[in-house]
């Protein structure tokens, strides 16, 4: 038996609940639960606690295995990744020093690159024509 959502997996205490003879009032008694607890988790409630899941499939007859599955990491479209060579792009500065630029740093986000110039480097509000 395979469970991959938590429906699947209330849809199995279901089953082996009613194959021990068991009601759901009976079920919450053994689990020290309540009913609507027992009726939540056989509707899947993905929130309920792990513990009284466990408890619960325990109380039917059924142990809980995980497996890793068997889809390799190449499949899901993601490479190695050298995040020390990342986190070094990012804090590298753009431009140098005796070029007449502002020295600035950029950082490229999942939507957009942000640049952002040294405080020495950003015009006071006088020189912007604001007033202070």
């Amino acid at each position: 038996m395979h469970a991959r959502t938590t429906q699947d997996v209330g849809s199995l205490v279901r089953e082996h609940r009613l194959a021990r003879g068991m009601s759901q009032a009976q079920l919450a008694v053994a689990t020290s639960t309540s009913r609507q607890w027992v009726v939540d988790l056989e509707r899947g409630k993905p929130t309920l606690a792990l513990g009284l899941v466990l408890r619960a499939l325990a109380a039917v007859g059924l142990t809980l295995r995980v497996e890793a599955d068997s889809m390799p990491t190449a499949d899901l479209g993601v490479g190695s990744i050298d995040l020390d060579a990342v986190l070094a792009r990012a804090h590298t500065p753009i431009a140098s020093a005796g070029t007449g630029a502002p020295a600035t740093t950029s950082r490229t986000t999942a939507r957009r690159t942000v640049t952002s110039s040294t405080p020495a480097a950003r015009p006071s509000a006088a020189r912007r024509g604001k007033r202070a």
